[in-house]
């Protein structure tokens, strides 16, 4: 499940809400390979968010780039900057893509300044 991110719009940093297995978590040890990507409209990669907190042996402020999670919630952390650099995205609409085992869900995000 991807959520809404938050706040939404925001401005310089958001969070975004996601959970990985089904909602019993019937098979708590499965392992899920997890991405999060943020793009602007024309599908150019933006940035990739940080996991938030942690869980299990995935620390928090690791990348979410293929990261094996288990069923649960969790929150990534953008700080609203272009990949690992000192600039802040322009004001506009972003989108954000989860992928969770090569399924894919899409969600929209506005940076306002």
């Amino acid at each position: 499940v991807l959520k809404q991110n938050y706040p939404n719009p925001f401005n310089p940093e958001t969070r975004i809400p996601f959970s990985v297995g089904d909602e019993k978590c019937e098979d708590p040890g499965r392992q899920y390979r997890v991405s999060l990507r943020i793009y602007n409209i024309l599908s150019q990669l933006v940035a990739i968010p940080v996991l938030q907190g942690g869980t299990g042996s995935v620390a928090g402020g690791v990348r979410i780039v293929n990261l094996m999670l288990t069923c649960g919630d969790y929150v990534a952390y953008w700080n609203g900057k272009f990949m690992d650099t000192k600039n802040e995205v322009a004001s506009g609409v972003y989108l954000y893509e989860l992928r969770i085992d090569g399924q894919s869900l899409v969600k929209r995000m506005l940076v306002t300044k």
